[in-house]
């Protein structure tokens, strides 16, 4: 038993601690609160012809950015493959004073999860995957699973693995592999009988990733440089925290009626890469978004059954496809994100042949708001 003169040494300490953690945080609270809104830096229109909607667009974008709290943003519209719009708005990095820039690296959030989908769809169409297929088949360690699911139930949100849990901690700073990212969840007992009902999950991607990485012998991030950034999006990549890029945009968390938070301590997305961790600029983000309007990823066919809203067991659809939401009244195919330092969104219109990408270095700054906005002003 701890001795009274030992455990009172040890209340000291503790509180010597927490008190000097809090004076510490307090001060950099007070630091930032301290500091005004920041001013609504932008380029106007960079590598894009002037025009009259431009001029609308960099103006919405510019009154959005100022009135909800949005450290910094980049926001990139192409139309036939042109680019129609290309503006910068606030800070990469707000301390520093740092304007974006059009090479300023943005966390993809969720996003991430159509890239995740589009390889799925490549290695079916090289024979090496099946969409119907129990995907304990496909890698030991999925052995465990308690019924049979599917990479369509995976990639649609129908297998039953759940998201987020309370109670549950799976982000922090520590690198992981995707096999010591199973860990989190797999144990864990299914939500549904798979195929039975709809339950956006971000490990299910994770499981996703195991499946692509134990057929191709490869890791998750060496598949999405060679068979995704290489075909058009140059900088799309991976966020390794341990690779320095000092272009990377720092990151800052929004809450309601305060000044964004940075954020000093990064997460760590290694345990969700192909549902929330990949990083590039704003221009190869819409350029993605190109490369599946153009069929340059996926065949077309493919591309359909990524686009075709999921059928439930009983029949019923929802609007989501493979790794796609989906708005079938107004034609747009898009994906949101959300994470620390992180908000973003990428609407695609196949018919007219448009691309909206929203990237903002702001968690709760209202991206997929702004991204419907501007696609409304392009008609």
């Amino acid at each position: 038993m701890q001795s009274t003169a030992s455990g009172a040494r040890s209340f000291k300490r503790s509180l010597s601690w927490a008190l000097g953690l809090s004076a510490l945080v307090g001060a950099a609270c007070a630091a930032i609160e301290r500091e005004p809104r920041a001013p609504v830096l932008s380029a106007r229109v960079e590598q894009a012809p002037p025009s009259a909607r431009s001029e609308r667009l960099h103006a919405a974008c510019t009154k959005f950015v100022a009135e909800h709290g949005v450290v910094g943003a980049r926001v990139v519209v192409l139309e036939n493959g042109e680019l129609v719009f290309h503006g910068g708005f606030g800070f990469s990095d707000r301390e520093a004073q740092r304007a974006t820039s059009p090479d300023s690296l943005f966390r993809w959030g969720s996003i991430s999860k159509p890239v995740a989908a589009a390889l799925v769809l490549q290695f079916v169409e090289e024979g090496k995957l099946e969409l119907d297929r129990d995907v304990r088949g496909y890698a030991s360690e999925l052995a465990s699973l308690s019924a049979s699911i599917t990479l369509r139930q995976l990639l649609s949100h129908t297998s039953g693995v759940r998201h987020y849990a309370a109670g549950k901690v799976d982000n922090s700073a520590k690198q992981r592999t995707t096999r010591e990212a199973l860990e989190l969840f797999l144990a864990d007992p299914l939500l549904f009988p798979p195929g039975t009902d709809h339950s956006y999950s971000t490990h299910a991607y994770t499981i996703v990733a195991h499946v692509l990485e134990s057929v191709a012998n490869q890791p998750f991030e060496r598949l999405v440089r060679e068979r995704i950034a290489k075909r058009g999006a140059p900088t799309l990549d991976c966020e390794r925290r341990r690779e320095d890029k000092p272009a990377r945009a720092k990151l800052y968390n929004l809450e309601v009626g305060r000044v964004a938070l940075l954020q000093l301590v990064a997460e760590d997305n290694s345990w969700k890469y192909a549902g929330g961790g990949l990083e590039s600029t704003a221009l190869d983000l819409a350029r993605f978004g190109q490369l599946m309007l153009d069929d340059e990823l996926v065949t077309r066919a493919s591309r359909d059954q990524m686009w075709t809203p999921l059928k439930l067991a009983d029949g019923s659809t929802r609007d989501y496809g493979l790794g796609w939401r989906l708005a079938p009244a107004r034609g747009v195919v898009r994906h949101s994100g959300s994470q620390q330092g992180c908000n973003t969104e990428l609407l695609l219109d196949p018919a007219r042949r448009r691309v909206v990408a929203v990237m903002m270095n702001t968690q709760g700054g209202g991206a997929p708001e702004l991204g419907q906005e501007l696609f409304a002003l392009l008609d």
